[in-house]
């Protein structure tokens, strides 16, 4: 045999004696290794690669040219043009029959799937806390009742010509040099339905459609505390599923509308709290009263400490609802200057608008406020103090395992001895 100018065996890292799934395989592991886009920081040299990869597939996969290069050291393959671009992944394995499951032949069928659409509620950082009742008004595709959801004037339904009922239809296209991709798609003329009325016998109402435009109206009333991030669920009153005969889940969504001033970040209600700079300044306010937009009124004690402009702040437990807990509320102050400089009665006007204690300041409930860094700290220990408890919690798992193991083995012995005839010890 000649040396061929380039070695396939070796760039793809199997032996001669490879079989045809071994060369797939090794095909299919540095196509992704070495595919341009997973490399960015080596782009170049992964190029180079990749093209000498796909080369090398090309003559070993084909068994005219891998018998000729085996016997010969010639036919060596030509070098792919990949000018347009590089093919993704999926397309390039898809083409080979390499999918998922590379083992097994690849099948596309119809067949009719749970549909569920989603809708948006916008809803108030208020109302989360305080619950509220919700119209919605939904658009829908509702089954006519004329055809009975099959489109057709005499209630049968036909399969589909273009994708012959399957609801799919397979294109062909080249992706590269020896490379062609079988795609498969949804059917654009029945809708991946897999049915279409026949030329002539559409029904008059839905127009060969099966559906007509509706709304679903209904009251929904949200619970007080809710979790922003649920989403609750509506079964049947969805858009109708002709294959399934029956109507698809709704699903809701919170769109969270926050006032100025407030957002959220997780579970964290992020207050600006604009301050009097000479409420910051004052020791004989300990407390700041703050209105909170849960409805409730509290005092947060400042231990005399001077209120910083841009300080941030914590108040645990009362940011967003969490099943059965809540966020923390994070404030951050900023301070309230006047714009120009003022005259003796402007600034004893200036002073005396503050936030000093409320006549009613006995209804405000006292809360803790703490610092930033002390807030980072108790939250870095509780992450520690959790993870020591998930480490007991696996070693004791691994004791009782241990345990169970050593008794199956002695009630093993047991049996042995048993069935021997011999004495237990």
């Amino acid at each position: 045999m000649n040396n061929p100018s380039k070695d396939y065996y070796a760039i793809l890292e199997i032996n001669r004696n490879a079989s045809t799934n071994d060369i797939k395989k090794a095909y299919r592991d540095l196509a992704k290794k070495w595919h341009p886009d997973k490399n960015p920081d080596n782009r170049e040299n992964a190029e180079i690669k990749f093209k000498l990869i796909a080369e090398a597939y090309g003559v070993l996969s084909d068994e005219e040219k891998k018998q000729k290069y085996d016997q010969f050291g010639i036919c060596d393959g030509d070098a792919p043009n990949f000018s347009s671009g590089f093919p993704d992944l999926s397309e390039l394995f898809a083409s080979m029959g390499m999918g998922p499951n590379m083992h097994q032949p690849h099948q596309h069928q119809h067949q009719p799937q749970p549909q569920h659409q989603e809708a948006v509620i916008d809803i108030t950082l208020a109302e989360i806390f305080t619950g509220c009742v919700k119209k919605l008004d939904i658009p829908i595709n509702k089954c006519c009742d004329t055809c009975t959801g099959t489109g057709s004037k005499n209630k049968i339904k036909s399969k589909c010509e273009s994708c012959k009922g399957s609801g799919m239809k397979t294109v062909v296209r080249q992706i590269g040099p020896g490379f062609i991709q079988q795609q498969t798609l949804p059917c654009g003329v029945c809708n991946q339905s897999g049915y279409k009325a026949d030329k002539g016998n559409e029904c008059g109402i839905c127009l060969g459609k099966g559906t007509i435009k509706d709304k679903f109206l209904r009251e929904v009333n949200i619970n007080s505390a809710m979790d922003y991030t649920a989403q609750l669920c509506i079964r049947n009153v969805g858009n109708y599923n002709a294959d399934m005969a029956t109507n698809a889940d709704i699903y809701l969504k919170f769109n969270l509308i926050c006032p100025d001033g407030w957002k959220v970040e997780n579970y964290n209600l992020i207050h600006t709290y604009k301050i009097n700079i000479c409420d910051a300044l004052m020791i004989d306010t300990p407390h700041l009263y703050h209105n909170h937009i849960n409805g409730n009124k509290y005092a947060f004690a400042t231990k005399n400490n001077v209120i910083k402009d841009k300080d941030i702040k914590v108040v645990k437990g009362l940011g967003m609802p969490n099943d059965d807990k809540y966020g923390d509320l994070i404030l951050l102050f900023e301070y309230i200057y006047p714009q120009t400089q003022l005259s003796m009665d402007e600034y004893n006007k200036f002073v005396n608008v503050s936030v000093s204690a409320p006549k009613n300041k006995d209804t405000y409930k006292l809360s803790e406020m703490i610092e930033l860094d002390e807030y980072k700290q108790q939250k870095q220990h509780q992450k520690q103090h959790q993870k020591h408890q998930q480490h007991q919690q696996h070693q004791h798992q691994h004791q009782q395992h241990q345990q169970h193991q050593h008794q199956h083995q002695q009630h093993q012995q047991h049996q042995q001895h048993q069935q021997q005839g011999c004495p237990v010890q």
